[in-house]
C-alpha cells in the first residue's frame, strides 16, 4: 500500500467551501456510478501523462473545524490504481481554506507493480493528486467569484 498527502491553499471562506464542492461534482460528466469524469495532464520529467480519473465525492461532514469528504478515484482503463482517501478543508484566514489529501492505492500487478510504484509510479500517483487539487483550486475559485454576492462575509 502507498500513501499520498498533498496541500493547497484556496482562496474562498470556509462557510463556502462545502456548496461550492457539490457545484463542482455537479458540473462534471457523470458514469452510471455516480463517479464525475476529470481529466488531467501530469507531467513526470520530460513527458506529460494525460489521464481521465473517476471521481467520487461523499459524506461531506462538519468535524472540528473541518469540512471533511470521503474521496475516491479509479482510471477508466490503464494500469492505474484506485485511490480512496479524505479530502479535508480547515480556516486558513477569513477570505481562505486549506485543502489536505490524504489517502491510499494499492499498486497493480503484485511485487512489479510495487517495485514500479517505489521507482516511478508513486511519483506520477502524487503529481496526479497535485493535478487534480490544482483543478478543483481553479474550478472552485472561479464557481466563488461568479458568486460571491451569494455568500455572507464572515464577521470579525
Amino acid at each position: 500500500m502507498s500513501e499520498l498527502h498533498v496541500s493547497t491553499s484556496v482562496e474562498i471562506p470556509l462557510e463556502a467551501v462545502p456548496d461550492l464542492i457539490k457545484r463542482y461534482l455537479a458540473s462534471l460528466e457523470t458514469n452510471m456510478q455516480g463517479e464525475g469524469s476529470v481529466k488531467l495532464s501530469v507531467p513526470i520529467a520530460v513527458i506529460v501523462v494525460e489521464r481521465e480519473l473517476l471521481l467520487k465525492a461523499e459524506h461531506l461532514r462538519e468535524a472540528d473545524g473541518h469540512e471533511i469528504m470521503d474521496i475516491s478515484w479509479h482510471g477508466e482503463s490503464g494500469p492505474y490504481p484506485p485511490f480512496k482517501g479524505t479530502l479535508s478543508v480547515c480556516r486558513e484566514d477569513e477570505r481562505s481554506s486549506r485543502f489536505d489529501l490524504a489517502g491510499s492505492y494499492h499498486p497493480k500487478l503484485g511485487i512489479a507493480g510495487m517495485a514500479f510504484d517505489a521507482v516511478v509510479g508513486h511519483n506520477v500517483a502524487r503529481e496526479a493528486a497535485r493535478e487534480l487539487l490544482a483543478t478543483m483550486k481553479t474550478a472552485l475559485e472561479n464557481l466563488y467569484a461568479r458568486n460571491r454576492k451569494n455568500y455572507a462575509p464572515v464577521s470579525s
